[in-house]
């Protein structure tokens, strides 16, 4: 579900911006090819994580935005420990 959560991420960032999820916008943010990113939001559909507003946009639903949120702090919370271990690693060497 990693490539699923770069989707959830993606949207995210468009709808703080207010800017439309279109399939463009988001293979621009997330990559892969068009076949990927719209099997992926199929699944994140069926899932109940996002909505379709058009054929072509996508939004987030409550329980895609409660994943979306807790995916970036998981990945915050990584890259810190990930430092911190870095510079531990500095000092004992």
């Amino acid at each position: 579900m990693n490539y699923e959560h770069s989707i959830l991420r993606a949207l995210l960032r468009l709808a703080r911006r207010r800017s439309t999820a279109d399939a463009g916008r988001l293979l621009d943010r997330v990559g892969g090819t068009t076949a990927e990113l719209r099997d992926a939001i199929r699944r994140l559909e069926a899932d109940g994580f996002v909505a379709r507003l058009t054929e072509e946009n996508v939004r987030l639903t409550m329980p895609g935005l409660a994943v979306a949120v807790a995916s970036i702090a998981a990945s915050r919370s990584t890259a810190r420990r990930t430092k911190a271990t870095q510079r531990a690693s500095r000092r004992a060497a």
